[in-house]
């Protein structure tokens, strides 16, 4: 572990490495020094508000100093004060906007902050500052440790309402969506706790992953920690066994007696892998009957994703919030993608109420866009050898899906990079993770691409819709690409299938008359789909040109010398001509022109046939 201590002065540095020695003192020891421990020390003078022009090119060095720890080892940062009223990256008016944007450029990092101040200004929200105390104080360091990745104890979250709210900056960061509720996923397989976790933080809840029994005691026991208010939403395994200890936890009526908060949380969502034995037959019927009372949803192992994780356990559907427009399946406070009308209704009533401030226009504010930019760019250095574990793509996703917020889409080409990124890293995690089903959905992810593209999209006024189908495109390719170097070949035609879509749709949108070809395009993309689809038009155009002989048979007045011979029939005119190259002459121009449509129907489809079952062939 890497600990580093940010003073204003030297002087200060001598308290916090005192902490630093009481936190290292139970951990072994190699000779008389403590085990894999790094102590830094960080001088940012209080001067730096003094020149808010080089605040960017301080971040940029410590950021680099941050990325090459963080490589190494996890980081612990202590800070000797701060004024968390004034940490918002926007102000660029006091060593706190430095502190801001590290605070969110490296969200891997534990931050906890010695003095806190404030107090004695005027109309002081004592309410507020005693909260940040309580959750963010220096105490908390000796506390068990919980991941900071989701941000369970909302320092990033701070971070952003101070930017909301700040009556300087609120309208350029209007659109960041906060995360108000609290979630846990619990499991004693690391992998499934982070997977869990992630996808309660990305629909919008700040969320602990918690494998240990000493940090689930920290938020759900009886003597809870008073930094975690009671959980809102929970993702637990039926049979819980942490390696720490902590019999009885795989009996639901024990399990909330070992954590009362429990029986406070509105919603909680079970999972198992059905693996009780006959022996656990009374605790089984227990359960049964503990799950039926409470309400509780029960998933089964494995999943087919984090999408579909979500929607299986009803929060799709049963959370909403939100007065006037109520927003659905998300945690409270989180509106992605911003809502750009409802901004802009609002800016307009405070210029007609008088308040002139002006907004940051139509990019991204440019500190955002610095921080977004080390965000992505430290994501992007997984990519060439791909995350090594499902933790590493589940902290890729974080990076850039925090990007994507900070940005908002204000900076098309960052926030467009970030978008495929994000998708990028979360194929690497489902797929990379033995406990996630071999074949995955993918048209709830193709609905919130097309839903981020367009948002983004906004921004280039009428090239709005062309530029939402090449940000699609760009994505869908990328994940084609995963999906490749993963084997799954199912998944991969449906990317591949859903590219060709977005390409036909840029094709005529290119140039309006090309929408003549509208039905044959998304005609064969319907071909192109499954074997299925294709026999089910075989099926359809046989019978339709059995119908069409039919007709011209009857209009011809009868079949010459009435003959009964199959091929003469309409039904063997329709099988002879749609599979072969011999028009029907024998009666009438109108069965000509139909033979000659027949067969070059046939064609095509013994061409889309062939093209099917070539990348069938290939890629299997």
């Amino acid at each position: 572990m890497i600990f580093v201590s940010i003073a204003e002065d030297k002087s200060e540095f001598a308290a916090l490495k005192y902490g630093v020695d009481f936190r290292a003192a139970d951990q072994s020891k190699v000779g008389n020094k403590p085990a894999n421990l790094q102590h830094k020390e960080l001088l940012i003078p209080p001067e730096i508000a003094e020149k808010p022009k080089e605040l960017p090119a301080a971040f940029a060095d410590i950021a680099a100093e941050f990325s090459r720890w963080l490589k190494e080892d996890e980081v612990t940062v202590l800070v000797s004060r701060v004024r968390p009223m004034d940490l918002n990256p926007l102000l660029k008016k006091n060593r706190e906007s430095l502190l801001a944007m590290l605070i969110l450029a490296f969200p891997e990092a534990r931050w906890f902050f010695g003095t806190i101040l404030g107090y004695d200004e005027p109309n002081a929200d004592t309410e507020a500052l005693d909260g940040f105390r309580v959750r963010h104080g220096l105490f908390n360091l000796f506390q068990p440790q919980q991941t900071p990745f989701f941000d369970g104890a909302g320092l990033r979250d701070w971070v952003r309402r101070r930017a909301k709210e700040d009556s300087e900056t609120k309208k350029d960061a209007g659109y960041l969506p906060r995360r108000e509720q609290l979630a846990i996923a619990m499991d004693e397989e690391t992998y499934y706790a982070h997977l869990y976790a992630y996808t309660a933080y990305r629909f919008g809840f700040r969320s602990l992953a918690i494998s240990a029994r000493t940090a689930a005691d920290a938020v759900l026991g009886p003597n809870a920690s008073p930094v975690w208010r009671a959980p809102y939403v929970s993702l637990e395994d039926l049979y819980l066994n942490f390696p720490d200890g902590g019999g009885g936890l795989s009996d639901l009526g024990d399990r909330r007696k070992e954590f009362p908060a429990l029986g406070k949380i509105q919603h909680r969502i079970l999972m198992t892998s059905n693996h009780g034995t006959a022996g656990n037959l009374a605790k089984n019927a227990r359960n049964r009957k503990y799950i039926a009372e409470n309400g509780i949803r029960l998933l089964h192992k494995p999943h087919a994703g984090m999408l579909v994780v979500w929607e299986a356990s009803g929060l799709g559907r049963r959370l909403r919030w939100g007065e006037g427009k109520v927003r659905r399946g998300v945690g409270e406070g989180y509106v992605w993608p911003p809502d750009w009308r409802e901004i802009e209704r609002i800016e307009r009533k405070e210029k007609q109420d008088g308040d002139e401030n002006k907004s940051g226009g139509h990019s991204s504010p440019g500190i955002l866009l610095l921080i977004a930019r080390c965000l992505i760019d430290r994501a992007k250095s997984m990519l060439p050898e791909g995350p090594s574990s499902v933790e590493e793509a589940v902290r890729g996703a974080v990076l850039v899906g925090d990007a994507l917020e900070l940005l908002g889409g204000k900076t098309p080409t960052a926030a467009a990079e970030a978008l495929s990124l994000r998708h990028q890293f979360e194929l690497y995690a489902e797929y990379g993770f033995i406990g996630v089903e071999k074949y995955i959905p993918l048209d709830a992810r193709f609905q919130e691409i097309e839903r981020d593209a367009k948002s983004i999209a906004l921004w280039f006024g009428k090239q709005s819709e062309r530029t939402a189908l090449n940000i699609q495109i760009n994505t869908v390719n990328q994940l084609v690409r995963i999906l490749r170097a993963h084997n799954q070949f199912d998944e991969e035609q449906v990317c591949t299938n859903r590219a060709r879509h977005l390409h036909n749709s840029l094709y005529m949108h290119r140039q309006p008359w090309r929408y003549v070809f509208l039905p044959l395009l998304r005609y064969s993309e319907f071909l192109f789909k499954s074997f299925s689809r294709f026999a089910l038009a075989i099926f359809l155009w046989i019978g339709g040109l059995s119908g069409l002989f039919a007709w011209a048979l009857h209009a011809y007045g009868g079949a010459p010398g009435k003959t009964q011979n199959i091929d003469a029939l309409p039904f063997g005119n329709a099988i002879g001509t749609f599979f072969g190259t011999a028009p029907v002459t024998s009666y009438g121009h109108w069965a000509i022109a139909l033979s000659v449509f027949a067969i070059v129907a046939g064609l095509a489809h013994l061409g889309i046939f062939i093209s099917y079952l070539y990348t069938l062939v290939s890629r299997r």
